[in-house]
């Protein structure tokens, strides 16, 4: 019995100490998985599947993408991860790959601050004006957070090793911030985010390609679903084990006592 009880102390302090590590963690940054935001017909026109799209990728002569439409859509192939740390600043990052050819991939980071209301030019509105809930839908934007761009990498991997981008903001008329919350991926109403951005070299490209990537538009876009990062199912397993020998041990407990 004495060992019993030792055992059950040693784990609830354990598992406290587990706890407080892994609320500490929650602290500092909360983690979602990112992947490509698919279209709802319901409430989107366009017809899209991918995480990131680069649609000037249609227009590089000489390679397995050109001409193709899909060319232009990149999905999120090893740890896509939108973390947003409490002291207001977020990052994007994962390996992104295109849906005609795998090799075509790159490494991507960008890094945002969070802000407070979508700026000057509003929200941007991607979906059917009817999926938003002052037309009678579902999708509220007085919901949404919002995050300046301040940056980030692509760095090409594969067939696009040596080609080497930095990430800014869109230039144009209108800058939007990136938006975060459902419906805020403009493609369906799952939890996500978006933001448009541009991409720049620095004359660190070296890959065959650069010359004539270099001439294109070079304009991007980020349309992802998320998904909470859940508990490591170790620390479930292990939270299980100890109820089941807490149960035991008022059951034993109560044995004795009979």
């Amino acid at each position: 019995m004495k060992h019993l009880t030792s055992l059950c102390a040693g784990l609830v302090a354990a598992v406290s100490a587990t706890t407080l590590t892994v609320e500490a963690a929650r602290a500092d940054a909360i983690s979602y998985l990112a992947s490509s935001a698919v279209s709802d017909p319901t409430l989107s026109a366009s017809n899209n599947d991918h995480a990131i799209w680069l649609p000037f990728f249609r227009s590089v002569s000489g390679t397995p993408l050109t001409g193709n439409s899909n060319s232009a859509d990149f999905d999120f192939v090893w740890d896509g991860r939108f973390e947003v740390m409490d002291n207001g600043y977020a990052t994007l990052s994962g390996k992104i790959a295109n849906q005609v050819d795998m090799d075509y991939a790159f490494d991507v980071t960008f890094n945002f601050r969070q802000r407070d209301g979508a700026g000057p030019d509003g929200v941007k509105r991607e979906l059917r004006g009817s999926a938003y809930t002052e037309n009678g839908g579902p999708i509220d934007t007085g919901s949404f957070s919002f995050f300046d761009l301040e940056g980030g990498s692509f760095t090409g991997t594969g067939a696009l090793a040596g080609v080497n981008f930095g990430v800014e903001n869109r230039a144009g008329s209108m800058t939007f911030p990136l938006q975060f919350g459902e419906g805020a991926n403009g493609k369906n109403g799952n939890l996500g985010a978006s933001v448009w951005f541009s991409l720049f070299t620095d004359n660190g490209c070296t890959n065959a390609l650069c010359h004539e990537l270099n001439a294109q538009n070079l304009i991007g876009d980020v349309n992802i679903d998320l998904q909470p990062v859940p508990l490591p199912a170790a620390f479930l397993l292990f939270g299980t084990g100890l109820a089941g020998l807490s149960a035991m041990r008022r059951k034993k407990g109560a044995t004795v006592r009979a």
